[in-house]
């Protein structure tokens, strides 16, 4: 993360308006925590909370992050899965909205981040 994203007053008010909660599954946590936070890391975001549904073995981190759009005070907070690009050696995260992934299962985004060690 760039260090100089926090350096002004401004910045730090759009940052606190930049909510998200990402969707992890246990998986990824058990399995690959390094990743994980790389991931995290990747995409400028600071968990605060954390939901778990046991039932479907995923946990939603709600927090703050650079890679996601401004949200107004008094809207719904947008859900989101973090993809991990591999181009050459050079590994990049991005947020995917999760009503985007209609067509990919969890299995297929675990054996995605698998790849990507």
């Amino acid at each position: 993360m760039n260090d100089k994203r926090l350096k002004t007053a401004e910045t730090q008010t759009s940052y606190k308006q930049r909510r998200c909660a990402i969707k992890v599954t246990w998986s990824m946590v058990r399995d690959n925590p390094h990743l994980l936070l790389d991931a995290f890391q990747g995409v400028g975001f600071m968990p605060l909370h954390i939901e778990t549904r046991l039932d479907i073995c995923v946990s939603t981190y709600h927090g703050f992050a650079y890679d996601a759009p401004e949200v107004p005070e008094g809207e719904l907070v947008p859900e989101y899965i973090i993809i991990v690009h591999n181009y050459g050696g050079k590994v990049t995260y991005s947020l995917e909205p999760v009503s985007s992934l209609d067509s990919l299962s969890i299995k297929e985004l675990i054996e995605s981040f698998k790849n990507h060690e």
